[in-house]
């Protein structure tokens, strides 16, 4: 009977364990405990000095700052099913890694109903996010959250395409970008780093 219930225990265990969820990171895991779970496409070492001349920012001290860090840009193919958002799966996921410390991720969604699906569960978990995008438009906006050490922003993206007979098809999509409050400050972060600015603008529906 003990043995009957330590193997129903492991199972239960085991099959709660079969995803990587995003929602539950800390931006403190180390990239490598997830080996499992990631199907990776290509990793890309950063020269952050690179980084900003690419982004056309101004290197205030952060490069010299952060010499000696290891920083990469980890691409993920996530069809696999193994990695996932509250059980929503990306179409694109990428993460950057410090020292191999996962600093932040960005995670793209290509249809409608799992855009909506993410932004009602946004707002349930971490409730009511700051519009500072969009105020009057049904397609495009931007979301922002400050939630302890951790900065979220929550865009959807109207993508146009044609049909095979030439007709103009749109589509609502979205993106989840979640990155680590310290890490910004530290200047490891500069395509982000306007959420800084961003988390004190004014909600555009107040």
């Amino acid at each position: 009977m003990l043995r009957m219930l330590l193997i129903v225990l492991f199972s239960i265990l085991t099959s709660c364990n079969q995803t990587m969820d995003l929602e539950n990171l800390t931006l403190t895991e180390n990239i490598n405990d997830f080996s499992e779970f990631l199907n990776i496409k290509n990793t890309k070492s950063i020269d952050l000095l690179l980084d900003y001349k690419f982004l056309k920012i101004e290197d205030s001290g952060e490069v010299e700052r952060n010499k000696g860090r290891i920083i990469k840009d980890i691409y993920i193919d996530p069809s696999n099913n193994k990695v996932t958002y509250n059980n929503i799966i990306p179409n694109e996921l990428m993460f950057r890694t410090i020292d191999n410390i996962i600093a932040y991720y960005h995670m793209d969604i290509y249809d409608a109903e799992s855009t909506n699906m993410l932004f009602d569960y946004l707002e349930k978990k971490y409730g009511k996010g700051k519009l500072i995008f969009g105020e009057d438009n049904n397609g495009s906006q931007i979301y922002i959250w400050k939630i302890d050490n951790k900065f979220i922003r929550y865009s959807t993206i109207i993508y146009t395409n044609e049909d095979k007979d030439g007709n103009r098809v749109d589509w609502l999509g979205s993106s989840l970008v979640m990155v680590d409050a310290n890490e910004l400050l530290k200047g490891t972060c500069p395509l982000y780093t306007s959420m800084l600015k961003q988390i004190k603008m004014p909600d555009l529906r107040e």
